[in-house]
């Protein structure tokens, strides 16, 4: 449960209108300062996107659930990983540390998005005390 004081609540207003490719957007960051329900479901279900686009395999989405290993189930290879996180980076609009990458994180889209969401959530915190 993400606990929301007034300095997250402005900081998740200003960025509301932020502006990208031509189009309102609601980052994800600021959906999960906000505490959105089933932030995790939001977070996973892209992530399964990015990954089916990687893999140029529009049925995947369907095929891919949460416990599924992505490098036997899914089939990524290391270059795939590389453009996971270039993806990654872009739609969450995080940095990922790739020194923190282990390939413990490919045992499951879950392990991914526990990384990504402590990587947003590390994000949002930065903004608010800076």
């Amino acid at each position: 449960m993400i606990v929301i004081d007034g300095r997250r609540r402005e900081w998740a207003r200003r960025r509301w209108g932020d502006r990208r490719g031509g189009r309102r957007t609601r980052p994800f960051s600021a959906m999960l300062v906000q505490g959105m329900v089933g932030w995790e479901r939001g977070m996973r279900s892209t992530l399964i996107k990015i990954i089916a686009k990687i893999k140029e395999d529009g049925g995947l989405a369907e095929r891919i659930d949460s416990r599924s290993h992505l490098m036997r189930d899914v089939g990524l290879t290391s270059l795939d990983m590389m453009q996971l996180f270039l993806e990654i980076e872009e739609e969450f609009d995080i940095e990922v540390d790739l020194d923190a990458v282990s390939l413990e994180l490919f045992e499951s889209i879950d392990r991914l998005c526990e990384f990504v969401g402590a990587a947003v959530a590390a994000k949002a915190e930065v903004r608010l005390s800076g």
